[in-house]
């Protein structure tokens, strides 16, 4: 991936929320129309494919996004995009600054005033280290996953998807605020307990709306996914069972009798925590690379669009399709769906000249080889030359 030309972030984004003018609202409709002649219904039929497809698509989905981040923070650091350029009046003072240990850059820069340059560095620098460490953690969460090892896999999505993510949502929805705790000398300033629920939401609210798909999970949704405690749908009963042998917080975290969390399950419950696990992974992912995404497009852009996003949109569609999944993320599915079909309405078979048409298996090929299949004679279609451009 380079890293010039193209914001990261919207490199095939549509913004669906309802604040456009009424020549855009025309436009919509017109596109919608077109691309409704070329997604077959039963896409969005309400029959739901069977779990342990779902699953199977949740781990390779999962995989994928994890790839794109890490893509992004090696091809990004390779290409300099999380450094900072400085100017010196004086030639002497550039020289003891290119020898000084990397270490120190940050204090000197703070001694000199270039308070430019520190926010700067500041916001590329936890940037990286934030992103690289949430990759760590939910890769080896997700291949204790696909092991059937529970316990580990529980206790290491909850530092990445409760501190790690938070900590880029604040720096992309209020950098300013997060800047001044950060750079305020009190670690206690940033610790995320403390921190009213109102103002989570508020975060929360603002990195998803900053994102390339904003509105695609709501923040109340993503808030009780990750930090409320008394949310039916939440991980935080996993994540204290999976961390503590013996928890007492309340009726759905207490301990039962003469047993210890997560030691003596049984095959039903190995199986729920299987389905939690990839019910719920790939939204966090999902919202991790958009976040990520959003993040480095504030100082970076891509050379030209490529077909990962949608890539992953089909992946993330055909596993929304399954019984796999069971938080009620409506119309984000459809939507996706539609985001898809508006894009290869305009694809032609270069063989037989159909119109590529979206379904169950084209989706399924988009995905796993990044081509679509023409439905009238089978031959593979490679889009990359002729994609239509984003809105």
């Amino acid at each position: 991936m380079q890293v010039n030309g193209r914001s990261v972030g919207q490199t095939t984004a549509e913004r669906y929320d309802g604040r456009v003018s009424r020549v855009g609202q025309a436009r919509d409709t017109t596109a919608r129309a077109i691309a409704a002649r070329t997604v077959d219904r039963a896409l969005f039929s309400t029959r739901r494919a069977p779990l342990e497809e779902g699953i199977a698509y949740a781990e390779q989905v999962s995989a994928f996004m994890l790839e794109q981040i890490e893509e992004a923070l090696n091809s990004g650091a390779a290409a300099g995009i999380f450094d900072i350029k400085m100017t010196f009046a004086d030639e002497a003072i550039a020289v003891a600054f290119g020898d000084m240990p990397s270490d120190q850059v940050y204090d000197w820069l703070k001694q000199n005033n270039r308070e430019a340059e520190v926010y700067e560095l500041t916001y590329k620098a936890v940037c990286h280290a934030l992103g690289r460490d949430l990759l760590e953690f939910a890769g080896v969460a997700i291949k204790a996953a696909k092991s059937g090892i529970w316990t580990p896999a529980f206790a290491l999505l909850r530092k990445p998807f409760k501190e790690n993510l938070f900590y880029l949502e604040w720096i992309l929805a209020d950098p300013e605020d997060f800047y001044q705790r950060f750079s305020s000398g009190d670690p206690a300033a940033l610790k995320v307990t403390p921190i009213p629920a109102q103002r989570k939401l508020q975060i929360i609210g603002g990195a998803i709306d900053a994102s390339g798909y904003p509105n695609w999970i709501s923040a109340q949704q993503m808030y009780d996914l990750r930090f409320n405690k008394q949310s039916k749908l939440g991980l935080e009963t996993f994540w204290q069972k999976a961390n503590h042998l013996i928890t007492s917080d309340g009726a759905a975290l207490r301990t039962e009798a003469e047993n210890f969390n997560f030691v003596f399950s049984n095959n039903d419950s190995r199986a729920s925590q299987r389905h939690w696990f990839y019910g719920t992974v790939p939204i966090l992912l999902f919202h991790s690379l958009q976040v990520m995404e959003a993040m480095i497009a504030m100082f970076a852009r891509r050379a030209e669009p490529d077909i990962i996003p949608l890539r992953t949109l089909a992946g993330l569609f055909l596993w929304m399709r399954s019984a796999a999944y069971f938080i009620d993320l409506r119309p984000t599915p459809v939507r996706f769906g539609r985001i898809i079909g508006k894009r290869i309405h305009a694809v032609r078979c270069d063989k037989c000249r159909s119109t590529c048409r979206l379904s169950i298996d084209s989706l399924a090929h988009l995905f796993n080889h990044g081509s679509l299949q023409c439905d009238a004679c089978g031959c593979s279609v490679e889009p990359q030359a002729r994609w239509p451009s984003s809105a």
